[in-house]
């Protein structure tokens, strides 16, 4: 390449000047024939410089290949690993693209739900599909405008439901994709399976909550139980609270024994089960009392007549030997009367029982 522009003005000085010479051209002939000559040279010249342009941009275009094929190498090892910390992670993440209304996740989502990893109309689909309950959207929604208020990002508890039916808890962490000018352009988030914790936190707090000889709920937990009723309670129904307490409890203590008396803490909160609904809540708040609230109750004559069962005692097998178990009862009914106003009134009527 390089010996082409000498290779051309060889070739025309060695046969253009013999023919001169041999011609004996008058002198416009040789200025025209010099001319070609000399443009020749320059075509060959400019060929020349076109050609070696051309392969330093071939070079070029060849370096950019090369250093971008390592970089997309790069990124692609990047991802893998990416990948493969995700699959071996307990994460699934989620990617919403606001202006598609597009959502991406990764991870074992379509492995736990049995939905597709790329969902268009996100916010359409995700209101009909079951995933979450109306309840929970609602919710989630409302706590996702105080988080693009705030700082973009949040973090919530969950409960969704797999593909099996059952209601999961999750931990939900989100961070608000926006531009320069404040335009919020997506959401990018992560979903983290915290079920199990969940079910051994419950299961920590209902052993906290039982009284551990009948397996009752205890003074505190049955207080906590009221208000929690009391907030969700329509005003339709009436709230009863009954209060009993073991008739000559330390007689049988002094006369059988205390695993006697144990037996007997048992046999009645066993009472007490076969007698009231599984939604009262039924509690032995201290040594041989007991409290049993009970919520939505229509009538007070639905609780007269628990009190008419209640009033025919019981009986409790020890070595051979029954031993009668009777109870003094107080009970106080109010429409409005919170935990600690029936408290007293029906401590007030157990009072006046005894």
């Amino acid at each position: 390449l390089y010996m082409e522009p000498v290779v051309c003005l060889g070739l025309v000085l060695g046969s253009g000047i013999p023919f001169l010479l041999l011609t004996k051209s008058d002198f416009g002939f040789i200025q025209n024939t010099l001319f070609s000559m000399g443009t020749a040279a320059l075509v060959s010249f400019s060929r020349f410089q076109y050609k070696i342009k051309t392969l330093m941009g071939q070079k070029k275009i060849q370096e950019m290949n090369r250093r971008l094929t390592i970089e997309m190498e790069r990124k692609e090892v990047a991802i893998q690993k990416l990948r493969y910390i995700i699959e071996q992670s307990n994460y699934i993440i989620v990617d919403w693209d606001k202006e598609e209304d597009r959502a991406f996740f990764y991870g074992h989502w379509t492995e736990k739900f049995d939905y597709p990893a790329e969902i268009s109309s996100f916010t359409e689909w995700v209101t009909h599909s079951g995933l979450l309950s109306r309840k929970e959207w609602k919710r989630l929604q409302l706590e996702s405008i105080r988080c693009i208020k705030s700082t973009y990002q949040m973090e919530t508890e969950i409960e969704l439901s797999s593909r099996k039916g059952v209601r999961e808890f999750y931990l939900f962490h989100l961070s608000v994709q926006h531009d320069s000018a404040g335009e919020i352009r997506g959401v990018l988030g992560y979903l983290s399976d915290i079920h199990k914790q969940k079910e051994e936190i419950q299961s920590l707090k209902s052993r906290m909550d039982l009284d551990p000889l009948t397996g009752l709920l205890n003074r505190t937990a049955v207080k906590e139980k009221a208000q929690e009723w009391y907030e969700g309670d329509s005003g339709n129904f009436v709230r009863a609270m009954i209060m009993l307490d073991l008739d000559d409890f330390k007689a049988i203590n002094d006369t059988y024994g205390h695993p006697c008396g144990d037996q007997v803490l048992m046999e009645v909160a066993n009472l007490l089960r076969r007698i009231f609904r599984e939604t009262d809540a039924l509690s032995r708040i201290g040594g041989d009392e007991f409290v049993v609230l009970m919520k939505n109750v229509r009538n007070v004559e639905d609780v007269e007549r628990k009190l008419k069962k209640l009033s025919r005692g019981g009986t409790t097998l020890w070595n051979g030997t029954r031993i009668p178990v009777k109870f003094s009862i107080g009970a106080a009914v109010s429409e409005n009367g919170e935990y600690e106003e029936l408290y007293r009134l029906a401590d007030e009527a157990l009072y006046d029982a005894k």
